[in-house]
């Protein structure tokens, strides 16, 4: 389908998709995007405009153009998961043992820096390394101390499960149409939607 070709439309379209993709309650939505994209009156709270945004929401081309920016967003948000997901095992794929020397006579092993290729040695958030004498005299010793950091998997583990829509879902209070919370005494005394066909 592609872009709209009434451009105040096509704003209204884009508008309206950003905030309802950001999480915006539909409604709301609609009239900001209406707002942003259309209206040119003096009163920016008019009634009206709550009335013309869904109107012009539900017009064939309208709907059609949401729904295909909806499913777009759909396609680069699972791309966006894969190559988030692929970056992640990019980050934390560093194992120190592959580093170390083999054991010397008193079987320590030792982080040998020049055996990291660059692109490993990117991965690292901090590397250390420190020497210093122990001791005085015939008793001193020389001393090397490495200390190497990578990227925390666990972090980024849920940083993925925030990216990818992996977390379990989070309760929300219910809200009018102001957005006010309502008491359990308000929703359980609600009137029931009627179930009965309107009379012609």
């Amino acid at each position: 389908m592609g872009a709209l070709g009434n451009l105040d439309h096509e704003r209204f379209c884009q508008a309206a998709h950003k905030r309802i993709w950001a999480g915006e309650q539909r409604g709301k939505a609609l009239a900001a995007a209406y707002r942003e994209a259309i209206y040119s009156g003096d009163d920016p709270e008019s009634r009206s405009i709550t009335d013309n945004s869904r109107r012009l929401a539900n017009t064939k081309p309208v709907k059609a153009r949401l729904t295909e920016l909806a499913d777009y967003s759909g396609k680069l948000a699972g791309i966006d998961a894969s190559w988030a997901l692929l970056q992640l095992k990019r980050y934390t794929d560093f194992n120190v043992d592959d580093y170390l020397t083999s054991p010397n006579e008193d079987g320590y092993r030792f982080f040998d820096v020049s055996r990291v290729p660059r692109e490993k040695l990117a991965l690292l958030v901090e590397l250390q390394q420190e020497e210093f004498t122990e001791g005085r005299g015939e008793s001193a010793t020389s001393v090397r101390k490495t200390k190497i950091k990578g990227h925390d998997p666990i972090g980024a583990l849920a940083l993925m499960a925030r990216i990818a829509g992996w977390e379990a879902p989070k309760k929300i209070a219910p809200t009018d149409a102001e957005g006010k919370t309502l008491t359990r005494f308000v929703v359980e005394n609600a009137p029931a939607a009627s179930t009965e066909a309107p009379a012609l």
